[in-house]
């Protein structure tokens, strides 16, 4: 192989739009916005060929309010090339264009499980901010970078930024009570648009807990007995779509966050069966701890207890539901697609139970 990188041409736009739609692995976006992206920010991407045959790409575009900075978009490699530092070539090549036209500092988003480019950005000095350290870097501009690097609405999606933070001060442990906290007031919000708050609303806290707190500990557990060191991060993206959610629509989105591998080193491949098995035990303890919950609202509570035991029993559902029914995008970093991964068979049975608790 002849690897040989150059920058995007204006006329590179059709050809990135059916290697995305061929890749399987890419969001795929309108052929228009591979054209846009070609012809007005080609200096800021790279692709890859061999002898004329696309072997991969990166795209890129500044912040026009401050061109020194800039996001990274995509970074695709084709299948047949992949292990053979497409990739890495492809980052190597457009980092050091950035630097020669001033950029001192790049972002990416990244899925939390997707192990290539974590791997890939964290040895050229990127690291994946939490909220906290958003806040600090960037204060009240922050609104600004999420609407520039599209961390709207993508769940499950982390800001990588260069140069890293220091993962020092980082408190994994308080970054989820702030993630229970914020679920509590955003499916409180959602409760006051489908019809107001009550006395009874006040379970909202101790079922947030109660729900979240099982699946976190069960999977917790399983990744200590697997051997596999991980820590918790909040999905800071999804924030505004609960929002959104519940303020128009009256619905419960739920955002319980995940575990990862506290490395960046590791294999979906190599690690699918230890993360599938710890995800299965974080569904199954939502799933037994839920139909426990409705049975006894259904079966033996009485008028009043009922109303608070039905607050946790919509928890459970909405929780059920996202996270083992839909394992594909925009959901694929709820615990489904994990259990998906490693056995196809008892996803299938937990997300039956999952969908017939949601809608009985």
């Amino acid at each position: 192989m002849t690897l040989r990188t150059r920058p995007l041409r204006p006329d590179d736009g059709p050809a990135l739009a059916a290697f995305v739609r061929g890749c399987g692995v890419l969001d795929p976006n309108s052929t228009y916005a591979y054209v846009l992206l070609a012809d007005r920010f080609g200096d800021h991407g790279v692709v890859a060929e061999d002898e004329g045959r696309l072997l991969g790409f990166v795209t890129g575009f500044r912040d026009p309010r401050d061109p020194r900075t800039l996001f990274l978009w995509q970074i695709g490699v084709a299948a047949e090339a992949r292990g053979r530092g497409v990739g890495q070539a492809l980052a190597d090549a457009g980092l050091e264009r950035l630097r020669q036209e001033g950029c001192d500092e790049v972002f990416a988003g990244v899925e939390g499980y997707n192990a290539s480019s974590n791997k890939l950005w964290a040895t050229r000095g990127f690291s994946p901010l939490s909220l906290r350290q958003q806040i600090d870097r960037y204060g009240w501009r922050l609104p600004a970078v999420w609407w520039h690097t599209f961390h709207l609405f993508d769940i499950g999606h982390f800001l990588w930024a260069c140069p890293a933070a220091d993962d020092r001060a980082e408190r994994p442990a308080a970054e989820w009570w702030m993630n229970i906290g914020l679920n509590v007031l955003l499916m409180a919000l959602a409760v006051v648009r489908a019809g107001g708050l009550e006395p009874a609303t006040a379970a909202l806290i101790p079922a947030v807990l109660a729900f979240y707190g099982v699946r976190h500990l069960a999977m917790a557990a399983v990744a200590r007995r697997e051997g596999l060191d991980v820590r918790y991060r909040a999905w800071d993206s999804a924030y505004l779509l609960a929002a959104g959610i519940a303020l128009f629509l009256g619905g419960v989105f739920p955002i319980p966050g995940s575990l990862y591998p506290t490395r960046h080193d590791w294999r979906f491949r190599e690690e699918a069966p230890r993360l599938g098995r710890m995800a299965t035990a974080g569904g199954l303890a939502v799933l037994a701890l839920g139909w426990l919950l409705t049975g006894v609202n259904r079966l033996a509570a009485p008028g009043a207890a009922g109303d608070w035991l039905g607050y946790g029993e919509m928890v459970a559902k909405n929780l059920a539901f996202f996270d083992l029914v839909l394992p594909f995008f925009p959901f694929a970093s709820f615990n489904g697609r994990l259990v998906l991964s490693w056995n196809r068979i008892l996803w299938v049975v937990m997300a039956a139970a999952g969908l017939a608790l949601f809608l009985i």
